[in-house]
């Protein structure tokens, strides 16, 4: 089973976990298309490990047009919704039972701000990726396995 349609209700379902959410203007109209089906999510890093990281995920960058992620989560563990459409977040691939190098049609992209080379993970910012992808992925009837 997967959940059909965009993910309009991102900021809802991590508030009820708890954690706190910046919903940026236009992100209910942002993205690449609307979603086939959603799956699961897919974690990631910025590579940066700014505060100002979230600007590239929402306007992407030279080779690569935004959005990048529907989510952007803070060092200090709050949650950006940049997007409610399709976003260019997962390259080439493939997962058993998953069309190949599709996944950005069925799954949510969360960019966590970290530089990915030794930039410490921050014990709230860890916190509160847990308890954001556990809520998604009880939104859409499915578990983390």
């Amino acid at each position: 089973m997967a959940w059909s349609g965009d993910p309009i209700w991102l900021p809802e379902v991590l508030r009820a976990e708890g954690l706190t959410v910046i919903e940026h203007d236009g992100w209910r109209d942002r993205g690449h298309g609307d979603f086939l089906d959603i799956r699961g999510v897919i974690c990631h890093h910025t590579a940066g490990g700014g505060s100002n990281d979230w600007r590239i995920v929402q306007n992407g960058r030279p080779d690569l047009a935004g959005p990048l992620a529907q989510l952007v989560l803070e060092r200090d563990g709050t949650w950006r919704v940049i997007a409610a459409g399709v976003c260019w977040h997962a390259g080439r691939g493939s997962w058993p039972g998953w069309p190949t190098n599709n996944a950005n049609f069925h799954t949510i992209g969360i960019e966590a701000v970290n530089n990915g080379v030794g930039q410490e993970w921050p014990a709230v910012q860890l916190d509160s990726y847990k308890r954001g992808c556990a809520a998604i992925m009880r939104k859409i009837g499915r578990r983390a396995a």
